[in-house]
Parts: C-alpha cells; sequence; structure tokens
C-alpha cells in the first residue's frame, strides 16, 4: 500500500445493529495501515458531524436495520457530503433508492456489495483513494473526447501534464474498483503523443512562419489567375475550418459554410454534396438554458404541457423554470421549493404544479407562486405524479407510493422487495411500473420460481389495481417507462420488450449496448439515452434505431416527450429540444399529396419515366427554376450531379443509373412551385432534384426509409420544403433540401431549418448583415425568481 495513504485514516459508519460488520471492516482497514476511527450513528447521539481532518475515506454500512433507524440516513448524509470519498456499503437488501433523495451523497456513490463477497473490505482498503479526484477528472476529460469525435483540441497540450496521466493510469490498472477504460488509456497516451508534437511545433514555429508566408504569396498568384480556383478554395477552408461541427452540430456547420459560399460570390455545385451533408443531418429546434449555465446555473429533468407548447424544468436554487417551446422563450422563473432536491410534475393545463421535498407535499400555484401543504410529514419522496387537473396524487418514498385524492391521503401501496421503474401520468391515470419477486408478487407456482424468478407489474394507482404483470428473467440491468396509452417497455439488461395488457413481455426488436439513463416513449417510437451510443431514437412498430439526436450533449440522463412529438434532452446543465416529425413515421393520412406510379402532370409540367433509367420532365420553356424566373442564374453542371442538357426546348431527361441500383420506380411527383421533381423507389429510396432555370436538374436529396420499407407514394408539402413519403401504410416527413442549388432557395431553406434561438457564442458569430438575412434570434436567460 502507498505509504502517503498510511498518513491518513478512515471512518466507519454504523448503527448497532451491524456491529459485528463494523468490527470486521476495522480489522480489514487496519491491516492495510488505516488508523480507523468509528462513528456510531445511533438515534440517541447527539454527536455533531464534524470531519477530522486526518480521515481519508467514510465506509458507511447499510442494512434494513440502519435505514430504518430513526436519523441515521440523515445523519450518514451529512458526514458523506464533506468526506473527501465515501464508500457505501450493501450488508443486505437495501437499495439506493431508499437511502435518500435523488441527488443525496450516499444514493449517487458506486456501492460495494458485502452480501456475498466476503474479500469485499480488503478490495476497499487497498482502493486507490488518494487518486480518485484525478481518475474522476481524466475520466471526464476522456468522455469529453469521445464525444467529440476524438478531435485533437479536446486532448492534454502540456507534456508533463500528459506524463502525469499515464502514470495515473499504469497506478490505477489494479485499483480494487476504479480501474482505467481502454478510452482513457487511448486518451492518455494521445495526449502524450500530441503534447510532444505539439512542443516540436512551437519549436519549429519561426521556420513554419516562413513557408506559411511564401505559401500565401504563391496562393494569391494563383488564385489571381484562377477565378473558378479561388471560388473552391474559400469555401473548401471554411469546411475545414468547421468540419468538427458536421456531426455535432450541423446547423452551425451548414450557416457556417453558407458564410463562406456568400463571401466567394454565390455556390457552386461542387460544394452542393458538403452542404447537403449538414442539411441532410437532424437539426435541434434549440437548447434551454445556455445563458443560465454561462452564469453559472443549471437544469435537470422537465415536464411538457399536454399541448407541448410549454415546458417547466427543475432548475437551481429550488426553482422551476417555464419555457415557451414555440417561440423558444422563458415564461418564468418560481421558486417552490427550500433546496434543489425536490421532485414535480404539472397539470396538463400547466396551471399548478405538485411537489415533494424535505418539507413534505405540496401543491403550487404556477401563476401566483402559492404553495398549498397538503402532506409535511412524507419528506423522503423520490418521484412524485398527478393526474390531469392536479386532483390526485402519486408520491414515491423509500418504502411505499402514497396516492392523494383531493389533498387527504387516500391509500398506500408497500414497496418492501420492489423496485420502482416508473411513476407517470397515463391516459387513463396514475401508473406505476415496478419489478417484484415472483413470491411478493404471487406468482411464483414451484419452489425454483419462488427462488429466482421476479414479475414485472403494471399498477393502476386510481383503483389500487395491477392491470398487467409478466414474469421477467434475472436481471442486472432493468429499466422502464409507461407510454400514453397505459402500457409499459421495460428493459431488461438491454432488451427492450413490451408489456401488454395481455400480461406478456414483448420484444420490440432492439437492444441497447449499456444501461440507458434515461427513456421515453410516446407509443410510436422510443428514446433511449445511454453512454455509448447517446440519445437514439427507435421505431417501436419495427425496433429500427430512426436517428441519433443531440449528439452535442454529452451525458444525457434527463428525457421527456411531448403528445406532439418534441423531445427534450437535459444533461444536467442544459436542455436540447428536438422535434420527431422529420424523423420518426406518422400513421394518419396526410390529405392533398399528389402523386402516381410513372406519370405526374401539373399545370406547369409533367413527370413521367420515359423507361426503367430516365426520368423525363417535360414543361413551358422557362418554366423550370425554385423561384420561378427564366434569368435567375444557374450554376455549372458538374460530373457528380449528372446534368443533362434539355433534348428539346421544353423536355429535360435525367438519367437514373449514375446514382446506383435503386430498384424499381414506384411515385414521381413535381412540387407545387415546379422547381424540384421526386422520385420514390420499391426499395425505400427516394431522389430528390433541383430543377434550374437553365435547363439543367441537379440532385439535391438523396434519402431512404430507414426502415427500408418501399415507397408508395412520394410528394412535397404545400411549400416544396418536405417529402411526404408514404411506405407501409405509414407517412414520413424528411426534409426535401429543394432550392438548396441556388443562394435564394438556400437562404430560404436555411430560415425555415435554423433553431428557434442561438446560443450567445455562436450567435456572434455571425456578421449582423447575415444576421438580420436569415433571421437569426440570440438566446435569452431565464427572468429572475419570484
Amino acid at each position: 500500500m502507498d505509504a502517503r495513504l498510511r498518513e491518513h485514516g478512515v471512518l466507519l459508519c454504523a448503527c448497532d445493529a451491524d456491529e459485528e460488520a463494523a468490527a470486521t471492516a476495522a480489522v480489514a482497514a487496519r491491516r492495510a495501515g488505516y488508523e480507523v476511527r468509528r462513528e456510531n450513528l445511533a438515534p440517541t447521539s447527539n454527536q455533531p458531524c464534524d470531519t477530522p481532518c486526518d480521515i481519508t475515506l467514510c465506509v458507511v454500512l447499510l442494512s434494513e436495520e440502519a435505514a430504518a433507524a430513526p436519523g441515521f440516513l440523515e445523519r450518514a448524509n451529512a458526514l458523506a457530503e464533506h468526506m473527501p470519498a465515501t464508500i457505501p456499503v450493501r450488508l443486505d437488501g437495501i437499495t439506493p433508492e431508499r437511502c435518500g433523495a435523488p441527488g443525496s451523497p450516499i444514493r449517487e456513490r458506486h456501492w460495494a456489495d458485502a452480501r456475498n463477497h466476503p474479500s469485499i473490505w480488503q478490495e476497499i482498503f487497498h482502493s486507490h483513494v488518494w487518486l480518485y479526484p484525478a481518475y474522476d477528472d481524466l475520466a471526464a476529460r476522456t468522455a469529453r473526447w469521445e464525444t467529440c469525435g476524438r478531435d485533437d483540441s479536446f486532448l492534454m497540450q502540456s507534456v508533463n501534464q500528459a506524463k502525469q496521466a499515464c502514470a495515473l493510469i499504469d497506478e490505477m490498472r489494479d485499483d480494487s474498483f476504479q480501474r482505467p477504460s481502454d478510452a482513457m488509456v487511448r486518451y492518455a497516451h494521445a495526449s502524450h503523443t500530441f503534447a510532444r508534437r505539439q512542443r516540436k511545433r512551437t519549436r519549429r514555429h519561426s521556420l513554419v512562419l516562413v513557408a506559411a508566408i511564401a505559401a500565401a504569396v504563391a496562393t494569391v498568384v494563383i488564385v489571381r489567375g484562377v477565378v473558378a480556383a479561388h471560388v473552391e478554395h474559400a469555401v473548401q477552408s471554411a469546411q475545414s475550418a468547421y468540419s468538427m461541427r458536421l456531426e455535432t452540430d450541423p446547423a452551425f456547420f451548414s450557416f457556417q459554410t453558407y458564410c463562406a459560399m456568400r463571401d466567394a460570390g454565390g455556390v457552386e455545385p461542387e460544394q452542393v454534396h458538403a452542404l447537403t451533408a449538414g442539411l441532410e443531418r437532424p437539426w435541434a429546434m434549440g437548447i434551454l438554458g445556455t445563458e443560465d449555465f454561462n452564469a453559472g446555473g443549471w437544469q435537470g429533468e422537465g415536464v411538457f404541457a399536454q399541448t407541448g407548447a410549454q415546458y417547466w424544468v427543475r432548475a437551481d436554487g429550488g426553482t422551476l423554470q417555464q419555457w415557451n417551446i414555440l417561440a423558444f422563450e422563458p415564461v418564468s422563473t418560481i421558486r417552490v421549493s427550500s433546496s434543489d432536491a425536490f421532485v414535480f410534475d404539472v397539470t396538463a393545463d400547466g396551471a399548478a404544479a405538485v411537489v415533494a421535498d424535505a418539507d413534505g407535499v405540496a401543491m403550487i400555484d404556477l401563476k401566483t407562486g402559492e404553495r398549498t401543504a397538503l402532506d409535511t410529514a412524507c419528506t423522503d419522496s423520490v418521484a412524485i405524479a398527478c393526474s390531469e387537473d392536479g386532483s390526485q396524487i402519486a408520491v414515491q418514498t423509500a418504502s411505499a407510493i402514497a396516492v392523494y385524492e383531493n389533498g387527504a391521503r387516500a391509500r398506500e401501496i408497500d414497496l418492501a422487495g420492489t423496485d420502482v421503474l416508473a411513476l407517470t401520468r397515463a391516459a387513463a391515470g396514475l401508473r406505476a411500473l415496478r419489478a417484484t419477486s415472483a413470491e411478493a408478487a404471487g406468482t411464483a407456482t414451484t419452489a425454483e420460481e419462488t427462488a429466482a424468478g421476479e414479475t414485472v407489474q403494471l399498477i393502476d394507482l386510481t383503483m389500487g389495481e395491477v392491470v398487467a404483470q409478466a414474469p421477467l428473467p434475472a436481471a442486472e440491468i432493468l429499466t422502464g417507462t409507461i407510454l400514453p396509452a397505459g402500457e409499459a417497455l421495460v428493459c431488461s439488461n438491454g432488451t427492450v420488450s413490451r408489456l401488454s395488457a395481455a400480461s406478456a413481455l414483448e420484444p420490440v426488436g432492439f437492444t441497447t449496448r449499456d444501461a440507458p439513463s434515461a427513456l421515453a416513449s410516446d407509443g410510436n417510437v422510443l428514446v433511449v439515452a445511454t453512454e455509448q451510443d447517446g440519445v437514439q431514437v427507435v421505431d417501436l412498430a419495427t425496433g429500427t434505431v430512426l436517428e441519433t439526436i443531440a449528439r452535442d450533449l454529452a451525458g444525457v440522463c434527463y428525457l421527456s416527450i411531448s403528445d406532439t412529438g418534441v423531445v427534450a434532452c437535459g444533461n444536467g446543465f442544459v436542455t436540447s429540444i428536438w422535434s420527431l416529425l422529420p424523423i420518426a413515421p406518422d400513421i394518419a393520412t396526410v390529405s392533398g399529396v399528389t402523386s402516381a406510379k410513372t406519370t405526374y402532370a401539373a399545370e406547369s409540367a409533367t413527370a413521367e419515366l420515359a423507361d426503367a433509367e430516365t426520368l423525363r420532365i417535360a414543361q413551358p420553356e422557362f418554366a423550370l427554376g425554385a423561384s420561378g424566373s427564366a434569368s435567375d442564374a444557374a450554376p455549372e453542371a458538374v460530373e457528380g450531379d449528372s446534368p443533362v442538357s434539355a433534348t428539346q426546348p421544353t423536355t429535360l431527361d435525367i438519367p437514373l443509373a449514375p446514382y446506383g441500383d435503386l430498384g424499381t420506380a414506384t411515385s414521381v411527383c413535381i412540387a407545387p412551385y415546379g422547381g424540384a421533381v421526386a422520385l420514390g423507389f420499391d426499395t425505400g429510396h427516394v431522389l430528390v432534384f433541383d430543377l434550374a432555370s437553365n435547363g439543367q436538374a441537379y440532385l439535391c436529396r438523396a434519402w431512404q426509409v430507414p426502415t427500408a420499407d418501399g415507397v408508395e407514394q412520394v410528394g412535397f408539402s404545400s411549400d416544396g420544403a418536405r417529402l411526404i413519403v408514404e411506405a407501409a401504410g405509414r407517412w414520413w416527413h424528411p426534409w426535401s433540401n429543394s432550392g438548396c442549388t441556388s443562394m435564394e432557395g438556400l437562404v430560404s431553406l436555411l430560415r425555415a431549418r435554423q433553431p428557434k434561438r442561438w446560443p450567445l457564442a455562436q450567435w456572434q458569430t455571425f456578421p449582423k448583415d447575415v444576421r438580420q438575412q436569415l433571421g437569426m434570434m440570440c438566446a435569452t436567460a431565464a427572468p429572475a425568481e419570484r
């Protein structure tokens, strides 16, 4: 053991009932070289919760008797909060959820299990406690590096700092609990290599500067002679500078690319493919709380109003922030609790909120901020939900779910031997999803089932009855969520299954690679957040991953979804808002879509399949173009876009062979304004071409139905901005990108798709005239609390 650790001590916290385990732990600590101090957190103890300066590690022994002892958890949490390091040790079936509210020190620590692990004390006292802060810092740096695509700007810049990281990796390899991951090893070695390279570059700075000046002079000479090369160089330079933004922030990437094209004098077809790389990715509606975060604030979990237009989120200072999602503006900030650790829910109309905290359960008028206490004795709440009008409230505590009706406690459901997976409001009332042993649930029929089986139950809290239940295989990772229609989804060891009214678990065809940190569903899609894969949107009908969203937000742990298809993704600091309209399908029939199998006729043009590999457009002379004007400037044709000249003044043939084997064409449609044509195939592929005023066509969108179902109909929205695609009886609404091959069309497209509000740091990077031209709005901070 390291000699530095022998200079410090360990604090053992236990109740009287766990004296034997505490004695065993003390013997192991002394053998490991610790000075041992005992803290008997008995109900009669009135000793202050001070923190001795020589204490390195606090070990809290937790059991059913300890949790039941009056004042034990409060004193243990107070001690743990001020300790350099704390390890809770489970002695029996006690669970973290029963040992404090969300965010409390003991509940949020990594637990050790001493039930069937005789060597646990040796592992605890041979861990490298003094290195854990440095280890956590290195893990956080590694996570940011991985999240941002392993960009070099997130590596350590100092050679000495990188060497210390490598030394830390070597010393922690044999740690009992916190062993470095492969990603951390890669990060440390990559930082060391990068830092050494940067030091060498600094030493050669003078030579590089001279070479750069010479290269710049040569470039100027060449650019003056070749105007086309100048345009390409300007755009490619901008793309190189912001390429790291393509995956994490495609909206910012696309706007910066537009600025480069604007400065270069126009859009060239050579750059259309790079531009559409950003346009084809999903964009966030915006991020809430960026300016509050810059001022030291934060946001936690949130809920939508029934209409989806309002969003309430827990924020610092015991407040609730209300946001108008349509305008992306903060509405109000109301102080609802004396501390940051509270849970809440909001009525369907957004008029009132129910809050549970250390002061009890209360109803808050969200217009006046008036607090009405409902139960001051319920002070250990971990979750809460209310009915649409707030007349019924369900509060989950460490040991039970209490149901209140019209302000009075109506019933209580015991949670002994139970893990609550979800508590929420469904269409038919309040519902709870729990996993319990087969014996406790009354479903075991054999001794084997009694010993090993578990049951997942969906409970109607209004009636206090189980409405659906099913046997559950033993699982180390178990999470779940409740659908608005009253069914539930259960994720057991990564496999997602649906618990239906038929009391059966039916796999949906999707499996996570690690433990979900949050789940949310509207019954059509499942939104799941994991550390490895980020935030994924999954089609519940097929189990297909439709898209990965919130790539610019690391550590998403809060998810909420509205009835209108809006998703909120929070990481404990800010909240990213996304629309599912361009991502998920809809079963509702879309009216006003006109398409045909092989021919489409409009007032201004006709589109038909001349043969299996040729799409023919016939229109009056000069009828084509995004703006409808024959005088509009059009770009030159390039090989990648496969443009063709009209065989007649009013006929344009578009060959399909250059775009690969797309299958058989099933539907064709011209946009309402006549400036684009879409073609769908039985393989699910859709091609969209911009029809330029110079009689040429340019590919502006190549899209495929995520579930690979064949296209039955393809059409455009009334403004041509979106495609409307029918496949397997469902409708999809991706962006068409029509108009992106001209500067005028690109401006209209960017204005329609841009975030509602831009973070101040990004907004300021754009010139004032660009912000005015594109109608860019800056994010604002939430108002002061009232």
